[in-house]
C-alpha cells in the first residue's frame, strides 16, 4: 500500500482532507503504518502476522451506525480488546472524526484512542493515540 511509504506530515495531511461521513460497520482489515518509511513496511508486516488484524464494527441500536468495536488480533485471528464509537471532535485538527476508545479494556488499552476517517468509499485512515501522544497511523478497509 502506498500509505506505508509517506512520513507522518503526509499522513497527518491525508487524515485532515478525510471526513468522518460514514462510520464502518462490520469486519475491516487493518494495516499499521509506524510513519517512517524505511522501516514501514517491516512493521506492518510484523504487526499484521503477528499482533493485529484489524476491527469488528457493530451495533446493537441500528444496522447502519456502529456503537462498539473489537480487535481481531494474534495469528490465530482472537476477537479482544473492546471498544465503543462515536463522533466527537480530532485531537489533531478539532474537526468532526470516528472517536474509538477502549476505556473498559484496562491498562494499557484503557489509555488508547483511535481517531478514523473515511478516506475513500470503504477505506478509513486512522491515528491511534496513547495518553495523548500519536504513536501511529492505520488503516482499515472492508473486507471482502
Amino acid at each position: 500500500m502506498k500509505l506505508l511509504f509517506k512520513g507522518r506530515k503526509k499522513l497527518n495531511k491525508l487524515y485532515e482532507q478525510s471526513k468522518a461521513k460514514n462510520l464502518p460497520q462490520g469486519i475491516t482489515n487493518g494495516v499499521a503504518i509506524l510513519a517512517i518509511p524505511i522501516i514501514s513496511v517491516f512493521f506492518a508486516l510484523f504487526i499484521k502476522l503477528f499482533i493485529w488484524k484489524g476491527k469488528i464494527f457493530s451495533s446493537q441500536k441500528s444496522e447502519t451506525v456502529a456503537d462498539s468495536v473489537i480487535n481481531r488480533v494474534s495469528p490465530f485471528n482472537i476477537k479482544a480488546v473492546k471498544g465503543r464509537v462515536y463522533l466527537s471532535s480530532s485531537w489533531i485538527d478539532g474537526k468532526p472524526t470516528i472517536v474509538i476508545e477502549y476505556n473498559k479494556s484496562g491498562f494499557p488499552f484503557n489509555k488508547v484512542r483511535d481517531e478514523v476517517r473515511e478516506m475513500e468509499p470503504g477505506v478509513y485512515v486512522g491515528k491511534m493515540w496513547f495518553y495523548k501522544t500519536q504513536v501511529l497511523h492505520f488503516t482499515l478497509t472492508y473486507k471482502k
